[in-house]
């Protein structure tokens, strides 16, 4: 299907001439063009009919011209009217009535032009060192490989001469193996064809190294062995030169048994025979076959019709006897007689027509033998592809469409390569608008971390937040983001995670959190010896910053100090006892009276005093008040 769309130039594109810059348009006269040169036509325009042809591509020229270096190649502009047709299944072509050829294209230039890989003769080529083309893989003679170092076609694998091949180094057509001269076998080095083992010079086999055909086992000359090393055919052990073998090193064709005796037929005689040819023809209803000499007295009682195939005619014939003997008895008998008469004939006039059938029937052993190859080679993909027909057609369905999808290659992957390219573009201008915004925020966010750390007795702190662009994009975009301080003066100002002791990152993260307390959602926090190197109104400072923080968070504080405590909702006294055998820490909460109790203890006394129980509760009733006026 083409697709034929009008325009008006300037449309920049590509001719090719013979070598006498003539063009044959259809087998019509051929047109005379120079180069450099311009050319106008009059009439309607029509692609592949009336106008001066081109391509904006100059590797669609190529799908209606020979790749030859002979040819001359044009580069040049359509300036009046352009019809362009896009075809499903060559390049896109273009017509025009008025056209301006601008330089010949020296041939160097055309192969560069017309592959993306380097050092190619052929033209589309996506990989390197190509003669063929349409290869995405390097150094192929071929056409539309994938592979590398390709003589055949379509092939996914490399160094293959054949074609559609998915390993390596095949002579042959749809291998799976490697360096097969046959066809479409799954294992390695085989010289016949559809063979899964590998080395197998015949056809079908499942084993190795088989000369002959459809053998599971390895080393055979002979066909359909599934034992090893057989000459002949049909063995089930090993290193037989006759057929129809079970044991081994035999040389001659075994005899079969018959009614569990020994017989002078081999296995081929059964075949061949009428009795085998008559017993096929028969119901398949028969339990068991059992030779007369080998039947009691008491069995051949119960089957008196056991002397021949025809007992039954017998029996027939002796009750006719027997009745003619008393027919005279009685006239009812002589009606008997009359119907036994009839089921004669007509048993007699069965057996005949049941001859007469068998005797034309065709019976072809080769036809035979050559529908169980048959299935048994369906039976062999069974094994391999699934346990039906069914999933065998689908496997091969699933396969072809595969092989579809390696054939359109080079499309998908140009159509996935501008998608990213589109998508990388998008990501870029959204991570630099995330980057800006992210520096602005920055900013503000020093300002107001250096005001909390002044409250929390940093007297000469420097914070700032530092971005710098990373290598690649994460999930956060493309900036590294760090926390610089310097809490000493005249040093400057480094990494958080490096200068920052202990308690003084417990205290920068409460400065921290107490400016984004409603705006994270972590939900707990804890902090251990946020109190070290603090004291009195620092203290103070410190307490009301984690109540404040409690308000949209749970904060759990371990401290030393009495002002910190007091300023808890919950107070939980941690105790250590150890005896002779073990160590145990106890954990208690504390009802007001004992936090209190506990508050006297923390400042030093040496015992609760009445003064003592007085100061911790006035610490106690200001920390509620300082609560309540906080929120």
């Amino acid at each position: 299907m083409s697709k034929v769309t009008e325009t008006n130039g300037p449309i920049h594109g590509y001719k090719v001439f013979n070598s006498d810059w003539t063009c044959n348009p259809l087998g019509f006269k051929p047109k005379q063009y120079a180069c450099p040169g311009k050319l106008e036509i009059k009439g309607e325009l029509e692609i592949c009919h009336n106008g001066m042809h081109f391509c904006q591509k100059l590797a669609d020229c190529f799908e209606y011209y020979a790749f030859n270096p002979e040819n001359k190649v044009a580069e040049v502009i359509a300036y009046g009217k352009v019809l362009i047709s896009e075809s499903d299944k060559y390049g896109n072509k273009s017509c025009t009535n008025k056209l301006e050829i601008v330089r010949e294209v020296p041939w160097s230039e055309v192969i560069a032009l017309t592959n993306l890989g380097s050092n190619c003769t052929g033209f589309s080529n996506t990989g390197n060192d190509n003669a063929g083309s349409y290869n995405t893989g390097h150094q192929n003679t071929g056409h539309s490989n994938t592979g590398t170092g390709n003589a055949g076609s379509y092939n996914t694998g490399a160094l293959n001469v054949g074609g559609f091949n998915t390993g390596d180094r095949n002579l042959g057509y749809n291998n799976a193996g490697d360096y097969n001269a046959g066809h479409r076998n799954t294992g390695d080095q085989n010289a016949g064809n559809r063979n899964t083992g590998n080395y197998n010079p015949g056809f079908g086999n499942v084993g190795d190294n088989n000369n002959g055909d459809m053998n599971t086992g390895n080393w055979n000359y002979g066909s359909n062995n599934v034992g090893d090393c057989n000459i002949g055919n049909f063995n089930t052990g090993d290193w037989n030169a006759s057929s129809y073998n079970t044991g081994c090193f035999n040389t001659e064709v075994p005899t079969i048994m018959l009614f569990n005796k020994q017989s002078d037929w081999t296995y081929y005689d059964w075949l061949e025979s009428d009795a085998r040819l008559l017993l096929m023809s028969m119901p398949k209803e028969t339990i068991q076959w059992v030779d007369k000499e080998d039947m009691t007295a008491e069995e051949k009682e119960l089957n008196p019709s056991y002397e021949t195939a025809g007992g039954l005619g017998d029996i027939i014939n002796k009750a006719v006897m027997d009745i003619n003997s008393i027919k005279g008895m009685d006239e009812k008998i002589s009606q008997f007689q009359t119907e036994l008469y009839d089921i004669d004939n007509l048993c007699r006039e069965l057996t005949s027509q049941i001859y007469d059938y068998n005797s034309g029937m065709d019976f072809n052993p080769e036809y035979v033998r050559e529908v169980e190859e048959r299935l048994d080679v369906i039976n062999h993909l069974k094994l391999k592809y699934g346990n039906s027909i069914e999933e065998i057609l689908r496997y091969k369905e699933e396969k072809e469409e595969y092989l579809e999808k390696l054939n359109n290659m080079t499309d998908e992957m140009e159509s996935v390569k501008n998608q990213i390219s589109e998508l990388e573009g998008t990501l870029n201008n959204l991570c630099t608008k995330l980057s800006e915004q992210r520096k602005k925020a920055a900013k503000e966010l020093e300002v107001l971390v250096k005001q909390a750390l002044v409250d929390l007795n940093f007297i000469a702190v420097e914070f700032e937040i530092q971005i710098t662009r990373k290598e690649s994009i994460g999930e956060n975009g493309f900036d590294n983001v760090e926390f610089m301080i310097s809490t000493n003066p005249g040093e400057s100002v480094k990494p958080l995670v490096k200068v920052a002791s202990g308690g003084e990152l417990s205290r920068i993260m409460l400065a921290i959190k107490s400016i984004l307390a409603t705006e994270d959602d972590i939900d707990t926090l804890i902090f251990d010896e946020i109190d070290t190197g603090i004291s009195g109104q620092t203290a103070m400072k410190v307490a009301e910053k984690m109540a404040k923080i409690s308000r949209n968070h749970q904060v759990i504080c371990i401290s030393h100090l009495s002002q910190i405590a007091a300023m808890a909702d919950s107070h939980y006294l941690i105790k250590k006892t150890a005896d002779e055998n073990s160590t145990t820490t106890s954990i208690k909460k504390l009802t007001r009276q004992q936090s209190i109790e506990e508050l006297v203890r923390i400042n030093g006394g040496s015992g609760i005093t009445e003064a003592g129980l007085i100061h911790a509760t006035e610490m106690k009733d200001m920390a509620d008040r300082t609560k309540s006026n906080l929120f």
